[in-house]
């Protein structure tokens, strides 16, 4: 048993040494469905999603994460236009977080898209022109704990 223990405690510090090591070059993992990009790649990834003009970009915490997904679906039961993103759940959907800075305010750009989406999300931006509700993005700002900038994609 002492062996067991042994073997779990070495197991639980190389886990947390890679994410630490991986989370600066790669993406950090918040679950198997959730990932936060990293400073560093930041503005070319969000760039790559057609964002607008940033002035700088930080890497959110996954507290910060928890908090925003934790306030979400109060914040879609108050838009009409997201009526179907709520009928399929938001466990139903993979994230990628980006941590943008604009007009002096730090932001998450949350972009949603369903789980069947197969591509390298881990490494690249997700974008997708129509979609529906399968497809979405919006704006969170930890300060003020308000969401913005909800987007859904539209229908070919």
């Amino acid at each position: 048993m002492e062996d067991l223990m042994k073997l779990f405690a070495m197991m639980v510090t190389v886990s947390v040494a890679l994410l630490c090591w991986t989370g600066s070059a790669m993406a950090q993992t918040v679950t198997a469905d959730r990932m936060i990009v990293p400073a560093a790649r930041a503005a070319n990834f969000y760039d790559s999603m057609g964002g607008d003009r940033i002035s700088g970009t930080w890497e959110p915490s996954a507290g910060q994460i928890q908090s925003l997904e934790g306030a979400l679906p109060n914040h879609l039961r108050s838009r009409s236009e997201a009526a179907g993103i709520l009928r399929r759940g938001l466990a139903a959907y993979r994230v990628q977080y980006v941590g943008i800075i604009r007009n002096g305010q730090r932001v998450v750009y949350a972009n949603f898209f369903c789980r069947t989406h197969s591509t390298s999300w881990h490494q690249n931006p997700v974008v997708v022109d129509d979609g529906g509700d399968c497809y979405f993005q919006i704006e969170w700002n930890p300060t003020t704990n308000a969401f913005t900038r909800l987007m859904v994609n539209g229908e070919a």
